[in-house]
């Protein structure tokens, strides 16, 4: 067999080293990565002096935080290492625990609105995104603007009159306007009602189209979330479906539209539907519904030339000085909370908190609409079994980075408080949950 050249000796043999070298570096190598969530531990913090009970529970919170910063976690650690003749690479696998220090950002505000005091604070004056706890600020200034007769008042209204064609045939001509003020419960079955309702034309077809209002017809620059603009369009395109499948025939090809401008002047009023304002913030609330937010929200300012986003969020900021917080330590950027651009501290969310508790007309239908732990809407699942389980009514909030928990709970000693824990750059939401929860559980002892 002849000798390779020089050269190609010297590169294999290059190789050969380097091969070597890399795997003896790769066996002092440990790869971590844990292998479970972070687990936290329930047990009683008893303190070692009497303490009062507002003492006692600063006490607890301080410590929940301490032991849930520095979690202990389990880790597996994988070790490369050669067997066999031949020297083939393979892993042996070791686990352990270890303490490792979060990341998360966390701020708390508790108001004792029994004692009407502030109860405790953690980093409370931080801005922090705050996710759906958003829905809290837009159901206050809802029920504070528009109060809990409001109705999303839709109106059906049309110009249309009875032509007869060359064979004598009658049809209506002329369009049916539907102007909604921005009634999230419009499905198949308010379509279905319309038509029904439309069916007393008593013709056969029609010439014309179903017009929808859709004053936002483009999405606003910084918004996550906006008004869906084919929601209208999805109503009138129902209506229309719903007419042919009752056999009244459309001569347009695309029998319906949009417009931004109000349509609540055109025509003549045929009828109407209205949703209580309290249906719709039950659902925005217990099931955090983002559309049924931006409806509450765009319902807060007139619909009219003056009419805008603008305007609409600053019945929300109204709130946050009648409340006596600082605004400028809120930003608002859409009613859902999707957005990353909105900011708030915990003190200025117990505010609002504590305005709507010591107003009556707002408190009850607040209360009433906010998931209750361990029974209903987004807290359904947790906190059962506990001193929480039927006690905490509070609004969750959940995106990329952040979870958010806020609301009234009533403590052992009778006390009602008014709290909230906003977590930003959180490490999981298994984690993030599971100290809300515990601190939650403090809370109501």
């Amino acid at each position: 067999m002849p000798l390779l050249p020089m050269t190609k000796r010297f590169l294999l043999f290059s190789a050969l080293v380097l091969l070597f070298v890399s795997g003896t570096m790769a066996q002092d190598t440990d790869d971590e990565e844990i292998v479970t969530d972070i687990t936290e531990d329930t047990t009683d913090i008893v303190p070692q002096v009497p303490m009062s009970w507002d003492e006692s529970l600063r006490f607890r919170l301080d410590s929940m935080l301490a032991r849930h910063r520095t979690a202990t976690v389990t880790v597996r650690t994988r070790k490369p290492v050669r067997r066999g003749r031949r020297r083939r690479r393979s892993y042996v696998y070791t686990t352990r625990r270890k303490t490792i220090t979060l990341r998360d950002r966390i701020g708390i505000a508790v108001w004792d609105l029994t004692a009407d005091s502030m109860l405790y604070t953690h980093n409370s004056r931080e801005l922090y995104i705050p996710a759906s706890n958003q829905k809290i600020f837009v159901a206050v200034a809802a029920l504070d603007d528009l109060g809990m007769s409001y109705h999303f008042k839709t109106d059906i209204r049309t110009d249309m009159w009875l032509c007869r064609d060359t064979d004598d045939h009658e049809y209506a001509k002329g369009k049916i306007y539907i102007h909604d003020h921005f009634d999230p419960t419009l499905d198949k079955e308010a379509a279905e009602y319309i038509a029904q309702k439309l069916l007393g034309i008593d013709v056969d077809s029609i010439d014309g189209e179903v017009v929808s209002y859709v004053p936002l017809r483009q999405r606003m620059p910084g918004m996550g979330w906006f008004w869906n603009r084919h929601a209208s369009r999805s109503i009138a395109q129902n209506v229309v479906a719903q007419l042919k499948d009752d056999g009244i025939s459309f001569r347009d090809k695309t029998p319906y539209s949009t417009v931004s401008s109000p349509l609540d002047s055109i025509g003549e009023l045929y009828t109407s539907l209205a949703t209580p304002l309290p249906v719709v913030l039950k659902r925005m609330m217990k099931n955090s519904d983002n559309a049924y937010a931006e409806s509450v929200l765009l319902s807060l300012a007139r619909q009219d030339s003056t009419w805008s986003y603008e305007a609409c969020k600053e019945r929300v900021r109204d709130v946050i000085r009648k409340a006596g917080a600082n605004i400028s330590d809120y930003i608002i950027q859409d009613g859902s909370g999707l957005s990353h651009a909105n900011r708030t501290t915990p003190e200025v969310l117990v505010a609002v908190l504590r305005y709507a508790y010591n107003n009556p007309k707002i408190y009850r239908p607040l209360l009433e609409s906010m998931p209750q732990a361990g029974l209903d809407g987004t807290l359904g699942r947790r906190m059962r079994n506990t001193l929480a389980h039927g006690n905490v009514r509070a609004k969750t909030g959940t995106v990329n980075g952040v979870s958010t928990l806020s609301g009234y709970l009533k403590a052992q000693n009778g006390h009602l408080l008014a709290f909230s824990i906003l977590m930003n750059d959180i490490s999981g939401n298994h984690s993030a949950h599971a100290l809300q929860n515990i601190l939650c559980v403090e809370m109501c002892r």
